[in-house]
């Protein structure tokens, strides 16, 4: 499922599986930024290290069943340093295996087109897997929305939650 990791985005941007390796420099990146993804996503108020744990073991877990994967977005310049993560999540519908896919980024390094660039670059991967994409996005977190937007995920519903629900199906 993961063949084509790691995934380079760019020069300096690669996509890579998130380990338990990873998991010091992951956790420390997240607490810093709870403020930052707390305003979109209310789960990361009230996750806790043990919660964080679980989720990579859950991934990784995941990842070995073909049920998806967690993969760090990493940039390097001078350093190599985690700037952000995106999850894949596999779920059996009527109609298939589904893919729900999330994805946060460090304050620091938002408004650069980092986003567009990997959704750009991780789309085409995740088509090859997936018959159908789903996005769940703050309704309220624009430049999100309009990376949907710019990539054909249509909008299916606002939820009474504030969720923008977007569905990606290839054609």
């Amino acid at each position: 499922m993961t063949d084509f990791l790691p995934l380079h985005i760019n020069k300096y941007i690669q996509l890579r599986l998130l380990l338990m390796d990873d998991f010091p420099v992951y956790y420390a990146l997240l607490d810093q930024q709870r403020a930052h993804i707390g305003q979109y996503e209310d789960w990361v108020l009230r996750s806790t290290r043990e919660d964080q744990i679980r989720f990579i073991e859950e991934y990784q877990q995941r990842n070995k069943q073909g049920l998806g994967f967690a993969l760090g977005i990493w940039l390097t310049n001078e350093v190599t340093q985690l700037i952000g993560m995106v999850a894949v999540r596999a779920n059996a519908t009527e109609n298939g295996t589904t893919a729900d896919l999330n994805a946060w980024i460090a304050q620091p390094w938002t408004g650069r087109g980092i986003g567009q660039q990997v959704m750009q670059a991780l789309l085409p991967k995740l088509v090859e897997l997936f018959p159908k994409i789903e996005l769940n996005i703050d309704a309220n977190n624009s430049a999100s929305r309009a990376i949907a937007e710019r990539f054909h995920f249509v909008l299916r519903e606002i939820t009474p939650a504030g969720r923008a629900m977007y569905d990606y199906i290839p054609r």
